[in-house]
């Protein structure tokens, strides 16, 4: 990603600002818009992208100030199965 972001915008992905930052990620996320060169970086910028929105979506953070939960969505401490022929 540094080596891309270079390319296109001079600087690492640390250093990019919001904009510059669009500019290098914009054709990995745009469905059927990346060329060729893009290629090699579609399938980790969508495993990326999906690992961070599932992260933060399932943590309390996303769920009670993004998701407005109550409680009853997140589950505090996985249990397993209850059902006695499971034991």
């Amino acid at each position: 990603m540094d080596d891309r972001c270079r390319a296109r915008v001079g600087k690492d992905i640390a250093g990019a600002t919001a904009a510059e930052l669009t500019t290098v990620l914009t054709p990995l996320a745009a469905e059927g818009a990346a060329t060729t060169e893009d290629a090699p970086g579609v399938a980790f910028f969508r495993a990326i992208k999906s690992l961070t929105v599932t992260g933060y979506y399932t943590s309390e953070i996303g769920l009670r100030q993004e998701l407005g939960d109550d409680g009853r969505m997140m589950l505090g401490a996985f249990e397993g199965c209850t059902h006695s022929e499971h034991q």
